[in-house]
């Protein structure tokens, strides 16, 4: 026994509570001392949450999946809004019922179009609609050769532009050039010239008599390449575009049952959600009014307006459907772990107020849903619901154990609460991590799942209680409350695995060592089509890409862009050396220079100076015995200065028209040898083909300059 007079035992202070404890202790206090206070501010954030999300953004776009801030990614989202600057809605008419005659099925098509079309164009919101391309469109003929040309006019244009460029080169270009200038020769215009002037004159003409000679020896050979490439030009330019009409092609499908109506709205697709709604409603409104019915004709609509509506209401209507499936799949869960109405509702009620907080939370944080994220709702069910059922399954065996239900409520909170906190906290960390990734979708996962794995965590840990609370002050009765699987069947289980555990650790090694490999070959797949839902617009698209092959197309394809017009020809070859190019389109296409173009081409021949040298050859040919007998006459002029410069002393002249009296007799005797009326009618042919091909490419060369 101590004395009073003795010392006092020392008195140990209370360890101070943790900062968890103390987390979990106002819990306690707040579902049991303030119940209604919670399910009252709970019932009020539920009905500003369901109004805020009432129109919850779902952003359907692949590119909303990429880097915020990358370069790459930005040029391209400017690119492809200047792209679908002029984005067109597409009806799809086709038969129900076909005809026997063709003719009678577009006729009808076509009725139904114009039907479409009076009634689209009452909306202010529609500045054109029509089944026709180019109809608006005045093009240049030469610009028309891609569809006029076909292969077999090609090659015969690069193989005569080969023949004639082959031919050309056996011939003096600077002498040919010359060659109008055969016809002049006078011997009247050589009086009175000094002898330097007459001799220059002289080896003038004769040079110029020369190259006549060679290329009057090569008229027959010119004459077929020359005239089956002015045969194809001609015919070109007088025949019309195979498959237009005068106010344009119309998009019929190739067995003429199907035609399609191409409608532009006042603003492209990307203006918004509810911009492509109201055209999609204006289309709808349209096709029902124009009764198709009467003319045995349905119509499908497609095109970017109807892909985003559409696209936007699948995925809304998948997350719905998912969150429901997902809460319907929680309760069965819950009502076979509980087996009690009243637990089983105490415990689903906070996991769906977890799930709209989230919703709500997404809209807040970053303006709605991505094609990604939209699954994380019923994600925050299947992670929630581990919190309430670890919360009641220890508020049940706690009443079960004779507590009352504030004291079981505390008991539970505090046992389970502070693992669930540390699993909640641990969950989130493993999301947060997902803010410092590049992709957007991953992202936007962290910022929206950080968030509500706490909120669930909260609900459960705090609504919970409380709606307990609530349900015995509010209907006075004990509730039925215990759980048809006992802890002690489970208990049961473990033990008799126990013996086993180095089988079971052996096992899991090895499961995980042999499953390694195929983990590591595990690959990340960003694939647009298969991110993108399967609507009836993209089936309607396909089809109408399918039976108008290169007439229709809706931007599925990859657009490059050069700095240097020189570079998209060497850009269009490269990728048409990829396996995995089926096919390059590019403004080089449309240029008749660049059809044209080969290993010899037209662009390529002097047509000019051959016009001229061939106009002078006829020239010539025309007066071809008065040139002969000019020619004789300049015999005796030379053979007199030459004696004379002989007399002079003048060496050097006399030798020089030494030179020139073989040339001269030569050239004489040759020129006797030419069938000049037979070669005049062949170089009179030759200068109207030639002009034919001149005239073609001065109307080219006015075109734009070819990338």
């Amino acid at each position: 026994m101590t004395s009073k007079s003795g010392p006092q035992p020392e008195k140990i202070p209370p360890k101070p509570r943790s900062f968890r404890s103390r987390i979990l202790d106002g819990i306690v206090f707040l579902s049991r001392r303030q119940a209604v206070v919670v399910v009252a501010v709970t019932a009020v954030l539920v009905g500003l949450s369901l109004y805020y999300v009432r129109d919850i953004p779902i952003r359907s776009s692949y590119l909303d999946l990429l880097p915020r801030r990358d370069p790459l990614i930005e040029k391209y989202r400017a690119k492809e809004e200047e792209l679908t600057a002029t984005d067109y809605a597409a009806i799809l008419l086709s038969l129900t019922a076909p005809p026997e005659d063709a003719e009678a099925g577009k006729a009808r098509l076509r009725a139904a179009a114009d039907r479409l079309i009076t009634a689209l164009l009452r909306s202010p919101e529609i500045t054109r609609a029509s089944y026709r391309i180019g109809e608006e469109i005045t093009y240049p003929e030469e610009l028309l050769l891609f569809q006029k040309l076909t292969p077999e006019d090609l090659t015969a244009l690069q193989e005569s532009a080969e023949e004639t460029l082959a031919l050309l080169s056996r011939l003096s270009l600077p002498e040919i050039q010359r060659l109008p200038r055969l016809s002049e020769l006078d011997p009247a215009q050589l009086q009175g010239a000094t002898t330097d002037q007459l001799l220059s004159r002289v080896d003038e003409f004769l040079t110029l008599g020369e190259v006549g000679l060679q290329v009057l020896g090569v008229l027959p050979q010119l004459q077929g390449p020359l005239h089956r490439a002015a045969e194809v030009i001609r015919r070109v330019e007088w025949a019309p575009v195979r498959g237009a009409s005068p106010g344009g092609t119309e998009l019929f499908s190739q067995d003429g049952t199907k035609l399609v109506l191409q409608v532009w709205p006042a603003q492209p697709a990307y203006t918004g959600l509810t911009y492509c709604q109201k055209i999609h409603r204006l289309l709808s409104e349209a096709v029902s009014q124009a009764g198709l019915s009467e003319l045995d004709v349905a119509a499908a609509i497609t095109g970017p307006y109807t892909m985003v509506t559409e696209t936007n209401a699948v995925i809304r209507d998948d997350m719905h459907f998912t969150t429901w499936i997902s809460s319907a799949g929680v309760l069965v869960l819950l009502s076979l772990t509980f087996a009690s109405l009243f637990l089983t509702l105490v415990a689903l009620f906070p996991l769906l107020v977890s799930a709209l907080f989230t919703i709500a939370w997404a809209k807040l944080a970053v303006g709605g849903f991505n094609l990604v994220t939209t699954f994380l709702p019923a994600l925050v069910l299947g992670l929630g619901i581990d919190f309430s059922i670890h919360l009641l399954a220890r508020y049940v065996e706690e009443r079960q154990a004779g507590r009352s239900v504030g004291g079981a409520l505390a008991v539970a909170i505090r046992r389970k609460g502070e693992a669930s906190l540390a699993a909640a906290l641990t969950t989130a960390a493993v999301f947060l991590a997902l803010l410092v990734s590049r992709s957007r979708a991953l992202e936007e996962m962290g910022v929206i799942m950080t968030v509500g794995i706490v909120v669930a965590f909260l609900a459960a840990m705090l609504l919970t209680p409380s709606l307990i609370v609530l349900g015995y002050v509010a209907f006075r009765r004990r509730f039925r409350e215990w759980m048809p699987l006992r802890r002690e069947s489970l208990a049961r289980g473990y033990r008799n695995l126990l013996p086993q555990r180095r089988a079971v650790v052996a096992i899991t090694i090895g499961l995980t060592l042999a499953l390694s490999y195929q983990v590591s070959q595990v690959e990340f797949r960003f694939a647009s089509k298969q991110l993108a839902p399967r609507t009836r617009a993209a089936e309607v698209a396909q089809e109408i890409l399918r039976e108008l092959p290169g007439e229709v197309a809706f931007g599925d394809q990859f657009v490059f862009f050069v700095k240097d017009p020189a570079q998209l020809g060497a850009l269009e070859e490269a990728l048409a050396e990829n396996p995995l190019v089926t096919g390059t389109d590019s403004l080089r296409h449309l240029l008749p220079q660049e059809l044209l173009r080969g290993k010899a081409s037209l662009q390529d021949l002097p047509i000019g100076d051959m016009v001229a040298a061939l106009e002078g050859l006829e020239a010539a040919l025309s007066r071809w015995d008065e040139l002969r007998r000019d020619l004789a006459q300049l015999a005796p002029i030379l053979s007199s200065l030459e004696f004379v410069s002989l007399l002079a002393g003048d060496a050097e002249t006399a030798a020089r028209i030494s030179r020139f009296l073989p040339r001269l007799a030569g050239l004489h005797q040759e020129m006797g040898t030419i069938a000049a009326q037979t070669l005049l009618g062949l170089a009179g042919r030759l200068v109207s083909d030639a002009q034919v091909i001149q005239g073609f490419l001065e109307r080219l060369a006015g075109l734009p300059d070819e990338p």
